[in-house]
């Protein structure tokens, strides 16, 4: 209540921003004041609202001095996506930063999260600072720092920049006087689109195939930003045959018409079915509101086929090993680089084809940071069960665009020998093993969450369950601890099962919830499904 009168009685705070708390409720007043805004998976991320635990101006600009004081000058790159407090944010963020001397390069209008990670070494930039709740309900935003490599800062330059921002009052007057730094040169704007797709287009490895196939695609952009490249890039690369879902071709921080901004899930691709059955379409491609992760459905039978990450992922990896092989395109030491929460189909593959296969934890950051200690010249591959794809090792983070088209080659070369891409995965599943995965979302909303999500965590380490639904744990193991692990350091738990099935849950860092990740392997569909619900329901009453 101390902090919430703080507030109340601010005078940096609008009118408007005042009558917002005056109007909450007590269980509303502690859910906002009781914990401050922290660093997840992906950056800081929580709902656009007034106050201690929300992100807005203030809690977002006080990072961004914290994030000046640890780079102590240069240049950096800001970009945006069209959530509704997007530009605000992001004009803020580029205010603070030239008050405390730095020049800035700014994109005037919204753009793919993975052109700002090929922005910041492209101008040699000392950092750069992205406002973006990626795939979160549109009442969240966030924003994500990225090193000079073009990466997510991880772990430890986000524990220095929560420390240097302490000193910093949160509530302080509304950085302010953009156009007056852009008329003096401080602020310029972006412009490298022309160069961004002319790299994603150079990641094409048969560049043949899209030329020529009569592959026909629909396409929706789920009201982000994905439509300001994906269709210049299918245009350059000579496919003639891509319809775009035209009402989610416009950016839209409401998202009207979707049920979820996240095309993970299947619920948000209806308008973009209605097109395929119009068109005929062999391929349903979407990207999420940041244009940072893609996903696909397949028409089939008398619907679609959702397709997992970790299908697009297996089909993708087959793919572009395959084809390297194919047209000796194969680097000295391919390796590929994966999370530990990814289905084993991938070290499957990358065994049986001569390829390392690297695991690390959830969120891309790490994932750059794993491919950061190898050469990034034999990386082939980097990518995560949650429909995130690194198709280039030198825009280092997933990106929607390059996967969309890299799939699209691939679904172009097995149309060319007859198949769909569902064939394809039936091949891949025939040959290196029948992997069926399941991820089981558990929420805990209100200011009591992320104290029971700990007590959950904390009593499984404590006293780790001996079976799930009847399946008895052979090993199990703690990733916070390095308890029978290789990597440690992350809030994640795995237990192995007598009948060859996994189990790993972890609290989500995006998004307030406890994720369940089931795998099994087998060669009964009926069984795989019967199994994987065990497994997950069987996580969930352990937890």
């Amino acid at each position: 209540m101390t902090e919430y009168k703080k507030w109340l009685e601010s005078p940096f705070l609008s009118p408007a921003e005042k009558a917002e708390l005056s109007a909450l409720t007590s269980e509303e007043i502690r859910e906002r004041f009781c914990r401050g805004l922290s660093f997840g998976t992906a950056g800081l991320r929580g709902i656009a609202e007034t106050g201690l635990s929300r992100l807005n101006v203030f809690t977002l600009s006080r990072a961004v001095r914290a994030l000046a004081d640890k780079l102590k000058g240069g240049l950096v790159v800001i970009c945006r996506d069209a959530r509704l407090s997007s530009e605000e944010l992001a004009r803020a963020c580029a205010c603070v930063l030239c008050e405390r001397g730095f020049s800035v390069i700014y994109f005037k209008d919204p753009r793919p999260t993975p052109e700002l990670a090929f922005a910041v070494p492209y101008y040699k930039a000392d950092a750069g600072v992205n406002v973006t709740a990626s795939h979160n309900p549109k009442e969240y935003n966030g924003c994500k720092f990225y090193k000079k490599s073009g990466a997510q800062m991880g772990k430890e330059d986000t524990e220095e920049i929560s420390a240097l921002s302490e000193k910093y009052p949160l509530l302080a007057p509304r950085p302010d006087g953009f156009e007056e730094y852009l008329k003096r040169g401080r602020i310029k704007y972006a412009d490298c689109d022309e160069a961004y797709i002319s790299r994603v287009l150079s990641r094409r490895l048969d560049r043949t195939l899209l030329e020529t196939t009569p592959l026909k695609v629909a396409y929706t952009a789920f009201c982000g930003v994905g439509g300001s490249a994906l269709p210049e890039v299918f245009r350059r690369a000579g496919f003639k045959n891509l319809f775009c879902e035209a009402h989610e071709l416009i950016p839209d921080g409401d998202f009207p018409g979707l049920s979820s901004p996240n095309p993970e899930n299947d619920g948000g691709f209806k308008r973009a079915e209605k097109l395929c059955r119009k068109t005929g379409a062999d391929l349903i491609i979407a990207t999420d509101p940041d244009a940072d992760r893609m996903s696909a459905e397949i028409p089939f039978e008398n619907g679609f086929l959702h397709l997992t990450g970790n299908q697009i992922g297996a089909l993708l990896v087959h793919y572009i090993i395959k084809t390297r092989k194919r047209l000796g395109l194969m680097p000295p030491r391919p390796f590929v680089v994966k999370t530990i929460v990814t289905t084993p189909l991938i070290d499957r593959i990358c065994e049986k084809e001569g390829v390392f296969c690297h695991s690390t934890f959830t969120g891309f950051k790490n994932i750059a940071e794993r491919l950061e200690r190898e050469n990034p010249d034999d990386c082939v591959f980097c990518f995560e069960e949650s429909i995130g794809y690194m198709t280039d090792p030198y825009v280092r983070d997933k990106d929607g665009v390059s996967a969309a088209l890299l799939l699209c080659e691939a679904a172009a070369y097995h149309l060319s020998r007859g198949k769909t891409l569902k064939d394809a995965l039936d091949g891949i599943y025939e040959e290196y093993g029948d992997f069926r995965e399941k991820t089981l979302n558990v929420y805990f909303e209100g200011a009591d969450g992320a104290k029971i999500m700990a007590e959950i965590m904390s009593a499984l380490r404590e006293k780790p369950p001996k079976e799930l639904c009847g399946d008895a744990v052979t090993s199990f193991r703690d990733y916070l601890t390095g308890k029978n692990t290789q990597i440690s350091g992350e809030n994640v738990l795995e237990a192995d099962l007598a009948s060859g099935g996994r189990v790993l849950i972890r609290p989500s860092g995006t998004e307030p919830k406890i994720k369940i990740y089931a795998h099994a392997e087998g060669a009964d569909p009926a069984a795989l499904a019967e199994a994987l619900k065990n497994y997950a329901e069987g996580g969930t009453k352990n937890g």
